[in-house]
């Protein structure tokens, strides 16, 4: 019985560190004082249609303004990231130059804590045809980079993460592209899922 005893007292123990270690690590920034660099998303797939491959990178930034800016993470502009690039003289279109050790000096020339660099590498769509409806859906892949240039650690390291999105629609009233645009959107979303999940979006109102 005493040895029951401690062996529960024993688990009991490393249970509860086991708890408070994840509760400590649940949530390691503070948003509002988290710098963050989303560089340009590149978009390399074969399509040859221009405006659909302009429509999904603004459908990626618009995801980053909202999902990361919308829980009070610091966004650099832009222009100061296109700035420093260049400085660096860094070309994230040239894969062999999309390493952790890139990023992290960017980051840090940015004092910027996270930095991410995204890459859709394809994209298509498909129709299913029903008796009065057709169900268009897209699909998206992308690889993905994201640090933590604080502690030259790698979150993601050319993480491949793929999307869907579908819709159902009377016949003809609806593109199978703009399924192709939401697929970014909902890819970004299942690829930092877990590590938004402890940072919820302040409430409206």
């Amino acid at each position: 019985m005493r040895t029951l005893t401690c062996l529960t007292l024993v688990v009991l123990a490393l249970t509860g560190s086991v708890v408070t270690s994840a509760a400590a690590q649940s949530a390691q920034y503070f948003p509002p004082q988290t710098r963050v660099v989303v560089l340009p998303i590149l978009n390399e797939t074969s399509e040859k249609w221009q405006e659909l491959k302009d429509q999904q990178i603004k459908k990626g930034a618009e995801w980053f303004k909202e999902e990361f800016g919308g829980r009070g993470f610091i966004l650099i502009p832009k222009e100061e990231i296109a700035a420093e690039v260049a400085a660096l003289q860094i070309d994230f279109a040239d894969e062999s130059q999309r390493s952790p050790a890139n990023l992290i000096k960017l980051g840090r020339a940015l004092k910027a804590q996270l930095v991410i660099l995204p890459v859709i590498t394809a994209s298509g769509q498909r129709l299913i045809q029903g008796l009065l409806t057709q169900s268009k859906g897209g699909k998206v892949t992308m690889r993905l980079w994201f640090v933590d240039s604080d502690r030259s650690e790698a979150l993601f390291e050319a993480k491949e993460q793929s999307g869907r999105a579908s819709g159902q629609v009377f016949i003809g009233t609806e593109k199978g592209s703009t399924q192709q645009i939401k697929a970014v959107g909902n890819t970004l979303r299942d690829a930092f899922k877990e590590f938004l999940k402890p940072y919820p979006k302040p409430k409206k109102g």
